[in-house]
């Protein structure tokens, strides 16, 4: 877990760095996952070496009591709101739990639910997030590019109300799962479940 959260911090404070914004570091995962070649090769071999350490992660869970519950959050959404904090001067805590299962019933299961709604009471927070993982569901295969602006068009404000949650109430939020970018043809698709290597971070951030 160690050198997964290690690696991660260091994907995100490099793409900050380099001034990416969120379809430049979609892009560059897509690339990692089989996808057309993006200019900055750093960042994809180290977005690749993440989702080879996610693959063979065993279960591990670090859930904050007080934490907003966000389904679907993926790397490329978790980042945004990590750039948002950095901007306001917020210092962005990230940790990394690993469920085996990349789905909303691993995280249930897990905090001994039965449904989201019941999770976001057992954490004492009334806000959930569910859009995200809607559009992952209701997207179909198609360039990564245009795929990138899709996600970006219409999780954009969604993110930034997100962060907004962050800076307002002081709390932080914790995926129940990621997704998974598959590349093939030309064409790439986002997926989750245990088959999908990256979907099986479930990271918290605040």
């Amino acid at each position: 877990m160690f050198m997964l959260r290690t690696l991660l911090l260091e994907v995100f404070s490099y793409a900050a760095r380099r001034g990416l914004g969120y379809r430049d570091f979609f892009l560059a995962l897509a690339a990692a996952r089989g996808g057309p070649v993006y200019a900055d090769v750093r960042l994809v071999s180290m977005l690749r070496d993440l989702a080879q350490l996610a693959e063979s992660a065993p279960a591990a869970w670090r859930i904050p009591k007080n934490a907003v519950p966000v389904d679907g959050l993926g790397l490329a959404e978790t980042y945004s709101v990590y750039v948002e904090l950095s901007a306001a001067g917020v210092p962005p805590f990230v940790d990394v739990n690993i469920n085996p299962r990349g789905d909303t019933l691993g995280f249930k299961q897990r905090l001994g639910v039965h449904t989201m709604a019941e999770a976001s009471k057992k954490l004492r927070t009334a806000t959930l997030y569910r859009s995200i993982d809607k559009l992952i569901h209701g997207l179909t295969p198609m360039p990564p590019e245009e795929l990138a602006s899709v996600l970006e068009r219409e999780l954009g404000e969604r993110l930034r109300r997100i962060a907004e949650e962050v800076k307002r109430r002081g709390v932080p939020i914790a995926a129940d799962h990621a997704y998974d970018v598959v590349c093939e043809g030309g064409l790439c698709w986002l997926c989750h479940g245990a088959k999908c290597p990256l979907s099986k971070l479930a990271l918290v951030l605040g």
